[in-house]
C-alpha cells in the first residue's frame, strides 16, 4: 500500500477513536488503545518480544524523521512514556507523531512478514475493507 494514503487511513482510524474535538490527550488515548488492538492482532504471529522490538525500533525511526537529528530527539522509547509525550505536544503535533510511528511499525513489520501479510492483519485497524477501500 502507498505509504501516503497509509498515512491518511492512519491519520484518520487515530482522529476516529479519539473523538471531536481531538486534543492531544485524546490522541494519545487513541493512540494507546490503537497499540492494543494491533497488540491483540500480531501477538499471536510475531510475539509480544516481536512487538516490542518493532515499536521501539519505529518509534526510533519516527522521531529522527519527526524531531530532527539525534542531538534534538525527544521520543521516548517505549509507549507509555510517547502517551505521556504525545499529551504534551499541540493536537496537531500529537497526531503528527502518532501517525508517524503506526506508519513507521507498518511499514517495518511489512519488511519481516510481507506487505500482503501485513495489510491483512491491520487494514481492519485503518478501516480498510475486504475489498481493500477504505
Amino acid at each position: 500500500m502507498d505509504r501516503t494514503v497509509l498515512s491518511e487511513l492512519i491519520r484518520a482510524a487515530i482522529l476516529q477513536r479519539a473523538g471531536i474535538p481531538a486534543d492531544a490527550r485524546a490522541i494519545a488515548e487513541a493512540t494507546f488503545a490503537t497499540w492494543h488492538v494491533i497488540s491483540a492482532q500480531l501477538a499471536p504471529v510475531i510475539g509480544v518480544q516481536g512487538l516490542e522490538v518493532l515499536l521501539t525500533r519505529a518509534l526510533n525511526e519516527a522521531s529522527t524523521a519527526i524531531v530532527g537529528t539525534e542531538e534534538t530527539r525527544t521520543f521516548p522509547e517505549n509507549l507509555p512514556l510517547f502517551q505521556e509525550f504525545l499529551k504534551k505536544q499541540s493536537s496537531t503535533a500529537a497526531t503528527e507523531a502518532s501517525t508517524a510511528v503506526l506508519v513507521g511499525f507498518t511499514a517495518i513489520l511489512a519488511t519481516f512478514i510481507g506487505a500482503a501479510m501485513t495489510e491483512r492483519l491491520l487494514a481492519p485497524i485503518w478501516g480498510i475493507g475486504r475489498d481493500g477501500s477504505a
